[in-house]
């Protein structure tokens, strides 16, 4: 811990504390203890907040798969540091796409139907021809479902995928999941895989996450080349994701 001189000589909080002590008809020391028995209330509100922000903050880490924070003797990026990196520069393509779109419904549940999934894999095949990508990964932001109607739909995200292949990684799209939030704080990313069974193609390197809806996050594995097979790697090029399929 640095060692701090103090000194209340000619400062700012000196004149106000003896601008206190000529109010009060007090002594210098008299006034100086009452400063800090007013300011100890506000120092302890401040002390609990820094140990509330240190206990998420390593609750956050967890879900990133990080270790907790040791101070850095050297400039080092952690592995999701790593990851989110390649994720930005190399695998995802500079643009997203939101779309809109309502299609015929006729199940009584709410889940997806055929005709709701053939519509947004096809507008999503399109896209992948016009911005030359390998992959498009299709998110619902808000989606309705009228049985009155027989409609089901509404907005979506389209993720574009330039490659999901880079140096040993491969970014496993295919597999992507969407998981609670507050589960992946609580027990960690490993953890909750593990709780929902969760397979993958290989074993599981890290998971990356690339997007957040509500209270949810849709993450990614990411495995070594070397453990995929090439049938693995050439999977679906479009990947349709319903965030309120439990709704």
């Amino acid at each position: 811990m640095k060692r701090v001189s103090f000194s209340l000589a000619e400062t700012y909080e000196a004149d106000v504390i003896k601008k206190y002590q000529h109010l009060k008809k007090c002594s210098f020391s008299a006034a100086i203890k009452e400063c800090l028995k007013l300011g100890a209330p506000v120092l302890n509100k401040i002390n609990e907040n820094i140990v509330a922000i240190t206990d998420i903050e390593d609750k956050l880490r967890q879900f990133f798969n990080e270790e907790p924070f040791v101070q850095r003797t050297k400039p080092e990026i952690t592995k999701g540091e790593f990851f989110h990196s390649i994720y930005k520069s190399h695998i995802k393509y500079k643009y997203d796409v939101l779309d809109r779109k309502i299609f015929p419904h006729e199940s009584t549940r709410n889940a997806m139907g055929v005709a709701e999934k053939k519509g947004i894999k096809e507008n999503a095949t399109l896209m992948l021809e016009y911005y030359k990508v390998e992959k498009a990964i299709c998110i619902y932001t808000n989606r309705k479902v009228s049985h009155t109607l027989n409609r089901a739909g509404g907005f979506y995200k389209t993720i574009l995928i330039k490659t999901s292949v880079f140096g040993d990684y491969f970014f496993d799209f295919c597999n992507s999941v969407c998981l609670q939030i507050d589960e992946l704080i609580e027990y960690g990313t490993k953890e909750t895989v593990r709780r929902h069974q969760i397979r993958s193609t290989g074993f599981c390197t890290f998971h990356i996450p690339i997007f957040y809806i509500n209270n949810k996050a849709v993450i990614v594995p990411v495995l070594r080349t070397e453990e995929v097979s090439q049938s693995s790697r050439t999977g679906g090029d479009v990947i349709i994701i319903n965030p309120f399929e439990d709704e």
